[in-house]
């Protein structure tokens, strides 16, 4: 299901409650997680929102996270998951259907 910015600030909830894995989002909400706060992960396949959500049991700051399938336009919300250098890959497709 497309997820929107516009859809978003009309259901009243936070960005956290609004996406689920696996949702599609548009350019706006993309547009949000560039601008909000600097993302603390800018690439071209994956943005994550600059401010940690939680920690994991190691300690690592965990962030709200959007990624795309090269060659491909469409976004994806891809959950709450560390940094890139601490992503499991293998469960990053899985859950997204990201083909890597």
């Amino acid at each position: 299901m497309l997820k929107t910015k516009f859809l978003w600030e009309q259901s009243k909830l936070i960005l956290d409650d609004y996406l689920n894995v696996g949702d599609l989002v548009d350019e706006e909400i993309v547009d949000y997680f560039i601008s909000v706060l600097p993302p603390v992960t800018l690439q071209a396949n994956i943005i994550q929102l600059g401010e940690a959500y939680t920690h994991d049991i190691s300690g690592n700051p965990i962030y709200l996270t959007i990624c795309r399938e090269p060659g491909t336009v469409a976004w994806t919300c891809a959950g709450h998951l560390p940094t890139p250098d601490k992503i499991d890959l293998e469960y990053l497709h899985k859950v997204t259907n990201l083909e890597g």
